[in-house]
């Protein structure tokens, strides 16, 4: 029986880490879209939702429809 190699596993430096987290920073478009994300999910599903009697079952029933409205187009535009 022969003896698999051993395989070294190359460290990689906090510097190479920081550079690609800033790239992926720069590059990303959703990193730009969470504002307008969050804002949209106040005006259209949070603060309505609050109208609402404070149980939180009637409350999560009124949010799921509405931030499935919010969040897919917006995530769906910004992987286009």
């Amino acid at each position: 029986m022969t003896a698999a190699p051993v395989m070294r596993v190359p460290r990689v430096s906090l510097a190479a880490a920081g550079r690609l987290l800033r790239l992926e920073l720069r590059r990303n478009v959703m990193v730009w879209m969470l504002p307008i994300v969050a804002a949209l999910f106040w005006l259209i599903t949070y603060r309505p939702a609050m109208a609402h009697p404070a149980l939180w079952n009637v409350r999560a029933m009124t949010m799921q429809t509405t931030t499935v409205a919010v969040f897919v187009p917006t995530v769906v535009g910004a992987a286009a």
